[in-house]
C-alpha cells in the first residue's frame, strides 16, 4: 500500500496538555492526510481515530507502527482486536512517543546523570452495531507522561457514531475526541486541558470505479481557527488603517477541511493521497512568524 500526505503541524500547539494523542502513526491514516474516521474497511489500524469502526472482521488482527521523527523522536503503536459476539468488538492500543535521553545538570551546569523522555496511552475501545447499518464505539484511555523524575498523567475518553450502506457505499461518522481531564499535573504546573476535539467525516466509494473519496471535518468545536499574527494588528502609521488580517467566513470555514482519495488498485495494492487545510494554514502561520 502507498500513501501521500502533505502534512506540516498536526495540530495547533500550546492549547493543551497531551497533544502526543494527536499524532498519526498508521500509514493508512497517515496517507489520507492524517484523518480516516468515515473510512469503513476491515482494517484495525482504522479504530485508533473512530472506535465506532471496530466491527468483527477485525477478530485477532494485530498491528503495530513505527515513525522515526526528527531529532530522535520516535512515535508508533500496538493494536490488537477480539470480536465477542454478543457484546460487541473490543480493541486494544499502545501509542507511545519516545523524545530521547538528556542530559540532567545542576545549578553549576555540572552533569548529574541522563534522564528519558517519554509519553504513552494505553487504550480500550468498544463498538457494537445498534443495527445494520449503525455502529456505536467508545474508548477509555489512561494517559502517563514522562519527563525524568517530572510525572503527569490522565484519563479520557472518544465516543463515536458510524453509519454506512454498503449497497449504496456511503459512509459516515462522529467522533468527540479526548473528553477527560489531567490526573496529576507536572511539578509545580496547574491543571491544564486535555486536546478535545469534535470531528465528523463523509465517505463515498463510486460503484463501479477504484475510486473513494472523503471529506473530513475537524475542529468543529471551534469555528475560527486563524492564527492571530500580532505583528498584522495595529494601526497602520501611514494610512490611519487597521492592518488586522481579516479572512472571510468560507476561508475560516476551509481550514476545517481534510480532502482525500484512496485508488483502490486490488486488495493488497491501492494509493492514497490527502490534503489537510488546516496543516496547510499552520505552515502559513510558521512563516509568517519566521
Amino acid at each position: 500500500m502507498m500513501g501521500f500526505h502533505f502534512q506540516g503541524v498536526a495540530q495547533s500547539g500550546g492549547n493543551s496538555t497531551f497533544d502526543f494523542l494527536n499524532l498519526v502513526a498508521p500509514a493508512r491514516a497517515a496517507g489520507l492526510g492524517g484523518n480516516a474516521i468515515s473510512t469503513r474497511a476491515d482494517d484495525i489500524v482504522l479504530f485508533a481515530q473512530n472506535p465506532a469502526l471496530l466491527r468483527p472482521a477485525m477478530d485477532l488482527q494485530v498491528s503495530t507502527s513505527y515513525v522515526g521523527h526528527l531529532a530522535g523522536i520516535k512515535f508508533g503503536n500496538v493494536m490488537f482486536a477480539k470480536d465477542f459476539s454478543k457484546v460487541g468488538t473490543f480493541g486494544f492500543n499502545m501509542q507511545y512517543v519516545s523524545y530521547g535521553e538528556f542530559e540532567e545538570t545542576n545549578i553549576n551546569a555540572e552533569q548529574i546523570g541522563v534522564y528519558k523522555a517519554g509519553e504513552y496511552a494505553f487504550n480500550v475501545a468498544w463498538a457494537k452495531a445498534l443495527d445494520s447499518n449503525l455502529f456505536v464505539g467508545a474508548n477509555v484511555k489512561y494517559i502517563l507522561s514522562s519527563f525524568g523524575s517530572n510525572t503527569s498523567n490522565g484519563v479520557a475518553t472518544d465516543v463515536a457514531l458510524n453509519w454506512f450502506n454498503d449497497d449504496k457505499f456511503w459512509s459516515a461518522a462522529v467522533v468527540v475526541k479526548n473528553v477527560g481531564m489531567q490526573l496529576k499535573t507536572y511539578d509545580g504546573a496547574e491543571r491544564e486541558k486535555l486536546p478535545f476535539e469534535i470531528q465528523v467525516g463523509v465517505t463515498r466509494k463510486l460503484p463501479k470505479a477504484p475510486f473513494r473519496f472523503s471529506l473530513i471535518l475537524q475542529q468543529m468545536q471551534k469555528f475560527d481557527l486563524s492564527y492571530k499574527d500580532p505583528s498584522s494588528s495595529g494601526i497602520d502609521p501611514l494610512t490611519g488603517e487597521s492592518k488586522e488580517e481579516k479572512l472571510s467566513t468560507f476561508n475560516k470555514f476551509s481550514k476545517h477541511a481534510i480532502l482525500n482519495l484512496e485508488i483502490l488498485f486490488t486488495q493488497n495494492f491501492n494509493v492514497r493521497v490527502g490534503y489537510n487545510f488546516y496543516d496547510d494554514m499552520n505552515c502559513d502561520s510558521q512563516r509568517k512568524r519566521d
